[in-house]
């Protein structure tokens, strides 16, 4: 299995056996009893420059989930192994389980097939080795350097934010933009690279390292915490542009001898954005939307998949953001992936208690900053049930919507921005599910 199980404090449950009477007789044993469990899933945005005020939200994150009345939390985008280290060390009173897995540029796919059934071939050189997406990587970075480094005028800065480098250097990237096919996996190398790196480490990555092209150095962002005992903790590598995408499970050893396999993931993201192309060898040749579109889907089909190789007919619970929306209009809830939303349901019950209504788990206009004013205002986060009835979910709600966390004030002109924001840019989901015998 790729990458190194960090299983935090795992367990062997204890067998406690009745003692035996002297004419060899045994009580009856005590019938098993219902259990409510509190899932909850978050989408934490600790995604460097692309992530506005990550460093004013990183402590009160961890804050946050350390005091959360919660029983099992699956999290995403904590791509950095440093994050996900905090987030356990911070939160080992309230959920001493942890499962993550250390993931690199060399971690191999579990199921790297395309919807034909074919596996895309390995590069074979690095995304910007050959001279003409050289000298064409060369201008976008004296760009950044200029305009958008945190080191004016030095290649050994990084870029101030995602948004300067889109509004002052787009027009010295379109040659890479709007170029070929490797004018256009160049161009996604770099991306990918710019919320983390120096631009002269995003140089020699994209140029040296004939896997580059994830962000976060082939980390993945997710990570699943429980307070319950979690046993046979694995991965399962999926296909991803850009990011590492990975499917967390779990079997947690709940009280009174019950147990529920737990799925957490974070599936692609739908990027709409002409600078943000689809470079990758999943979108059945595709480089818009719809390229992003199509590999949202077969790694949607692929996790129900695995849920029901791994689980059967055992009980599962499948947590995370999973980048599909349907279209709700009385609720104004936009689409977002949908036709994966509609997949994902055909195979799935939704954690919805009766009298449900549906709000915006990413909230783009207005209700959180930190998604965007241009946003959409989608429910991508969710929470699905397999062999457990819709039934059992007594409760439903969202999480993390207050603005708590103080930023410092703008000096963009007279846009002073907010005084406060958000956790994140998206909204917790917490569910309580009753898991019966």
């Amino acid at each position: 299995m790729p990458g190194r199980s960090r299983l935090v404090s795992l367990l062997t449950p204890l067998l406690i056996l009745a003692g035996c009477s002297s004419d060899d007789s045994q009580p009856a044993p005590t019938p098993a009893t219902g259990q409510d469990v509190a899932f909850d899933t978050f989408n934490l945005y600790l995604a460097g420059a692309f992530a506005p005020y990550e460093a004013q939200r990183r402590q009160p994150i961890i804050d946050a989930i350390a005091a959360m009345d919660s029983d099992i939390l699956c999290v995403q985008e904590a791509w950095r192994k440093s994050d996900k280290d905090a987030i356990s060390a911070g939160a080992k009173g309230k959920f001493p389980y942890v499962v993550s897995f250390d993931d690199n540029l060399q971690t191999k796919l579990n199921d790297p097939e395309d919807q034909h059934g074919k596996v895309p071939p390995a590069p074979t050189a690095p995304p910007c080795a050959a001279q003409e997406q050289l000298d064409k990587l060369n201008l976008v970075l004296e760009c950044v350097k200029a305009k958008c480094s945190t080191i004016p005028g030095s290649e050994d800065g990084m870029t101030t934010s995602t948004d300067c480098a889109v509004k002052e250097c787009t027009s010295e990237a379109a040659s890479l933009l709007y170029g070929n096919t490797a004018d256009q996996k160049c161009y996604g190398c770099a991306a990918t690279q710019l919320p983390t790196d120096t631009l002269k480490t995003i140089k020699e990555k994209c140029t040296t390292d004939v896997n580059a092209g994830l962000a976060f150095d082939g980390q993945a962002g997710v990570m699943l915490l429980s307070k319950f005992p979690l046993e046979g903790a694995e991965q399962w590598v999926i296909p991803g542009t850009w990011n590492r995408r990975i499917i967390l499970r779990a079997t947690a050893k709940l009280s009174g001898g019950l147990s529920v396999d737990v799925y957490c993931n974070h599936l692609p993201s739908v990027f709409y954005q002409p600078a943000f192309p689809y470079t990758g060898d999943y979108g059945l040749g595709e480089t818009s939307s719809v390229g992003w579109e199509n590999e949202l889907m077969l790694d949607s089909q692929k996790l129900v998949a695995w849920v029901e190789t791994r689980s059967g007919t055992n009980r599962a619970v499948i947590l995370g953001d999973f980048n599909a929306s349907p279209e709700m209009k009385d609720n104004a809830i936009e689409p977002d992936g949908a036709a994966a939303y509609e997949f994902l349901v055909s195979k799935f019950t939704e954690a919805l208690p009766a009298g449900f209504k549906a709000k915006c788990t990413y909230c783009g206009k207005g209700e959180d900053f930190l998604a965007g004013p241009m946003g959409p205002n989608t429910w991508i986060d969710h929470i699905f049930l397999k062999n457990i009835p819709v039934s059992a979910a007594k409760s439903y709600e969202r999480r993390f919507t207050e603005a708590v966390v103080p930023v410092p004030a703008s000096d963009a002109g007279t846009d002073a921005g907010p005084a406060k924001v958000p956790l994140s840019d998206h909204f917790g989901v917490h569910t309580v599910i009753s898991i019966q015998p």
